[in-house]
């Protein structure tokens, strides 16, 4: 749900966010949390159905300073890696600018805050998309390599920023919700970002071949 903030290049100077938010995704179907820990550049997200656990669920590990997504599968006792760098010069764009300033150029603040979960939050519209909105907070700091956004103004992302509340997809008529539900400051256990003992790599069939 953050992957259009997470394409652009992290900045250097943002306050990082140490702690877990909940989130409840509400789409078609059967609402499901969404849990985001976040630890010394390190960012893990679990995706679990309400009042279930999820120990055996697959979670994806975020490693900012290694470029490195992780996705463990513990009902396998696998895991995947995808190496950021070799994927973009795999594809030739390593020394391409991002395309995420032209998307995030369509957001504009809509003039009015909310406050979810303790917290407020400034609105802003995605003017491309009537309808899709972010509610963006300054007050915690930032997830690791979330946007930087050079050039666009109109996103007060340079010190860091977190979504509490994002609507996508307004215009088809079943539009996806994602609304913070708890936010915890306790720094969670670095033993979450780490490889279960015992699990092994298997290859990830997004990653070039040698």
């Amino acid at each position: 749900m953050l992957g259009v903030a997470a394409t652009a290049a992290p900045a250097v100077a943002q306050r990082a966010f140490e702690g877990v938010i909940t989130y409840r995704v509400t789409s078609v179907g059967t609402p499901m949390e969404v849990v985001i820990s976040a630890r010394g550049g390190k960012m893990r997200h679990d995706r679990r159905l309400p009042g279930t656990s999820d120990a055996a669920a697959t979670y994806e590990i975020m490693d900012r300073e290694a470029g490195q997504i992780i996705t463990v599968i513990p009902a396998a006792k696998q895991y995947m890696v995808l190496d950021l760098e070799a994927m973009r010069e795999a594809r030739g764009d390593a020394a391409q600018p991002s395309g995420a300033d032209k998307v995030l150029a369509n957001f504009a603040p809509a003039g009015r805050t909310e406050s979810i979960a303790g917290v407020s939050c400034d609105v802003y519209t995605f003017t491309a998309r009537p309808g899709d909105e972010w509610c963006m907070t300054t007050r915690l700091g930032g997830f690791p390599g979330f946007m930087s956004a050079p050039g666009v103004p109109n996103l007060p992302v340079k010190d860091g920023a977190i979504v509490l509340r994002m609507t996508m997809g307004s215009m088809t008529g079943r539009p996806v919700t994602m609304v913070a539900t708890r936010i915890d400051r306790t720094p969670p256990s670095a033993s979450l970002f780490t490889i279960p003992s015992g699990f092994e790599e298997m290859k990830n069939p997004l990653m070039p071949k040698p």
